[in-house]
């Protein structure tokens, strides 16, 4: 998914950016009516449908569990297969190279999120789908982005969470939080 599809350098939208993030991983999408940005990953595809996808064209599967089992072995000969021109296989590629270079997986799975933009107003709190909720007073007149998830609303300003209510359902409602950085709240006399 593209934010910006500019002639030269195309960014992603900010819930791919978060998802690559969250992986430790990089996306770089290709330029607009360049096949040959991509052409080592079309022939990947091409060899994969050409070698798998022709053994099992005849079969038929009741559910992707079927079709996960009848792949798992002839995917293994395919990475086990010599390569014609270059020493050594996929399988022996991918350990010598690829697999050095490979991250843990996270303990926590991503989380889909959307992105919002929200002005902080004078009384420090921020209207994320028509509830409010409190920041800072320091960010006061700020515009924070707001990384909306499905139990959670995080407020981020400049990259640094400053707030993390939970996700509040009431519509028109408010919730504050005594931040750190925030004065105490007197009663007025």
């Amino acid at each position: 998914m593209i934010a910006d599809a500019n002639r030269n350098e195309p960014r992603s939208n900010d819930t791919v950016l978060d998802f690559a993030h969250h992986y430790g991983t990089l996306i770089l999408p290709t330029r607009p009516l360049h096949p040959q940005d991509k052409a080592e990953a079309e022939s990947a595809v091409q060899i994969v449908e050409c070698w798998i996808m022709a053994r099992l064209q005849h079969q038929q599967f009741a559910n992707m569990h079927e079709v996960n089992q009848a792949m798992a072995p002839l995917l293994t000969r395919l990475n086990d297969k010599l390569f014609q021109k270059l020493p050594g296989s996929r399988a022996s590629t991918f350990a010598e190279i690829d697999a050095l270079a490979l991250l843990p997986l996270p303990l926590q799975r991503y989380e889909m999120a959307h992105f919002k933009t929200a002005r902080v107003h004078i009384d420090y709190h921020v209207e994320v789908e028509r509830h409010r909720d409190s920041v800072p007073l320091a960010i006061v007149g700020q515009v924070p982005e707001a990384r909306v998830m499905t139990t959670v609303v995080e407020l981020m300003h400049w990259g640094q969470r400053v707030a993390s209510p939970g996700r509040s359902s009431p519509q028109g409602g408010f919730t504050t939080t005594r931040h750190p950085i925030c004065p105490p709240r007197t009663a007025r006399t």
